[in-house]
């Protein structure tokens, strides 16, 4: 397999989710694949996991990766560096675009919204316990096909619960 292999256990791909991935466009693989033959990892995380898991496709297709910011932009010449201050770049290929954020931590919310300062990480673990909502703390590793849900995010999902990580 390519790429850096997650530090949290991953699932087989329920049918209905793989299914869903399957209708990825092939320019977010060929993305996947660069960075995995630079010898980083990516995931697909966001919407698009949320949106496989009940069935529907997704609308954008959003990546965590544990290469930092300028390395990707040096990785892909045509990606814009459009929040590369917490660590995401938004790669180009073909007629579609990609927002890839470096695994991170980060530090106090100053304004609410964004944070003062992030650390990189290359844990996905860590940079899954970030976030703010189970069904939100779930990735999918395109190469492996493996879902990555340490905190049962699909259980919630399934139920319709919201439930913050850690509770």
């Amino acid at each position: 397999m390519k790429g850096t292999l997650g530090d949290v256990d991953g699932l087989v791909l329920s049918k209905l989710l793989s299914e869903v991935i399957a209708t990825r466009p092939e320019e977010l693989l060929w993305c996947v694949e660069k960075i995995a033959d630079a010898g980083g990892g990516a995931w697909l995380v966001g919407g698009a996991v949320r949106q496989g898991m009940i069935g529907r496709k997704p609308n954008d297709w959003d990546l965590a990766v544990d290469l930092e910011p300028e390395h990707m932009l040096e990785l892909f010449p045509d990606a814009l560096a459009t929040g590369v201050r917490y660590g995401t770049v938004t790669l180009r290929r073909g007629e579609y675009s990609f927002e890839a954020t470096t695994l991170r931590g980060e530090g106090h919310y100053g304004d609410g919204r964004r944070p003062d300062s992030v650390s990189y990480s290359k844990s996905l673990a860590a940079d899954l316990a970030r976030r703010d909502f189970t069904f939100n703390a779930m990735a999918v590793d395109l190469t492996r096909e493996l879902l990555h849900d340490p905190f049962e995010g699909r259980i919630d999902l399934a139920n319709q619960r919201l439930r913050a990580v850690g509770d």
